[in-house]
Parts: C-alpha cells; structure tokens; sequence
C-alpha cells in the first residue's frame, strides 16, 4: 500500500488554483523531496497531507484512508508535520516547546510524565538544542528556532514526518546534520519522510524518489538521478546547469 495517494487533487487560493489535477502514489518507507520553482505548490501540498488544507477538488489519502476524514489527534500519532514558518510569539523555553510534541498521546487535562520528558530530551540532543532548553523560543536564533521546531517533530515519536525546507535557516554543518538523521531514520525501517527542499544537490544525497512541481502540476516523479538532470531542471529553473561527478552546477552569467 502507497503512503499517499492523490487522485485529481487540487487547491484554489484568491481564484487561483495553486494545484492543479495532482495524481500519483506517494511511497512509504523512503525519504521523498519536492521539488520546484518559487510559487509551483510545494508548500500547498504539503499542507494538504498534513490534514491542514482541504482540497478544492479530488482526495488525498493516508495509507488508505481518506485525510480529511481523520481526526487531528489522531493524525498527530501518525504523523509529525514542520511548516515553513512556525509563529513562535510566546515565551515557551526550548523544553515546553519540544514537550509539545507529546501532546497527542496525552489524555484529556493530563500533564507529561518522566517518560515524556525522556522522549523530550533526547530530540533535543539530536537536533543539538539540549543546551538551549531553559532558554525562551522567542531568544533564539532562526537556525536555533528551526532545530528547535524540528525537535519537537522527533519527539512525537511518528512514522512519519512532513517538512517544509527544514534546513533553509541552517548553516551547513547543521544542514548535513539534519538530512542526515532524517536519511538514517528512512534507512532503519518504519520510518517515512516527505521533504520540501531547494537544493537539487541535498535531493541528490539523500531522496529515494523526488516529486518535481510547476505551476501547480507535477511534470516529474521518480529517483533523483533519472529526474535531477541538467535537461529537465535548466528549463524549470530557467538557468544553465553543468553535471559533474553527480552533482549539478549552476552557471552564473558572468561564467558564462
């Protein structure tokens, strides 16, 4: 059985469809990345997996079952979702923040237990925000904020985890770090990611399939060597791009 399965779906904002008649199966088991121009629906799509969107037309499912049946709780258990931009205005330190994670296996009125704060404790070390955790969300740094939002993915302990550009406020070691983790969870079974990036390299390192949108429809799909190649993405992407020793290249004007 797909993880996802997308049967026509599409999406309409301010008259605008932003998906337009997406069909496909989505794997389980594997890390995915979509991919695309500024603008082709990446965002959207995401978010209507995650159960955050309906759609305008079509139906999204989750291992069989239709997304926007399900309840928020119990999507919580199955799956961990890290938007864009998280609001962080409140003054929850690192801790609570990561501890929030735990929230769908809570009771009604019940507050985390030892083990809970154990789960919470070790995202916060993989994601090397331990160190941080009395410190306040709001003090911290985008690249420290985004582990920190990660932290609390990993620490809903899901099958899956839904990210949008999770590493575009990272430097590159933290870069590295991430992805990597997120491949070695893929690697070790049970474990499915779907991964909005922009570096067509990161795909290239660490995608088992690679999802590729424009305008809205999805022009490509398939494992990032047969997809990432300099024909299909210099169109897409509307700049020349040279390949060498499997990675792609962009070549600025004035190389040129």
């Amino acid at each position: 059985m797909a993880l996802f399965t997308l049967k026509g779906l599409s999406w309409i904002y301010e008259g605008n469809e932003a998906l337009n008649g997406i069909t496909c199966d989505i794997p389980e088991n594997a890390f995915v990345a979509i991919l695309g121009p500024n603008g082709s629906g990446k965002s959207t799509l995401l978010r209507l997996l995650s159960g955050a969107l309906r759609p305008a037309k079509g139906q999204a499912f989750l291992q069989g079952e239709d997304i926007s049946t399900l309840p928020a709780k119990a999507m919580g258990r199955r799956l961990a979702w890290v938007p864009q931009d998280t609001l962080l205005s409140f003054s929850f330190t690192v801790e609570e923040l990561v501890l929030m994670g735990r929230y769908p296996y809570l009771a009604a009125f019940a507050h985390e237990d030892q083990a809970d704060r154990d789960i919470a404790e070790q995202a916060m070390r993989q994601t090397g925000v331990l160190a941080l955790r009395h410190r306040t969300v709001t003090s911290l740094s985008g690249g420290e904020r985004q582990r920190a939002v990660f932290a609390r993915a990993l620490a809903q302990r899901t099958p899956i985890m839904l990210l949008d550009e999770p590493v575009s406020s990272l430097d590159i070691g933290h870069q590295v770090a991430l992805l990597s983790l997120l491949r070695q969870q893929v690697k070790t079974g049970g474990f499915s990611c779907v991964c909005v990036l922009h570096d067509l390299n990161q795909a290239l390192a660490v995608a088992d399939i690679c999802l590729v949108l424009r305008e809205g429809r999805l022009i490509a799909q398939g494992p990032p060597r047969q997809v990432l190649t300099p024909e299909l993405m210099q169109p897409l992407y509307g700049v020349p791009l040279t390949a060498d020793n499997g990675r792609l290249w962009p070549v600025y004007p004035h190389q040129a």
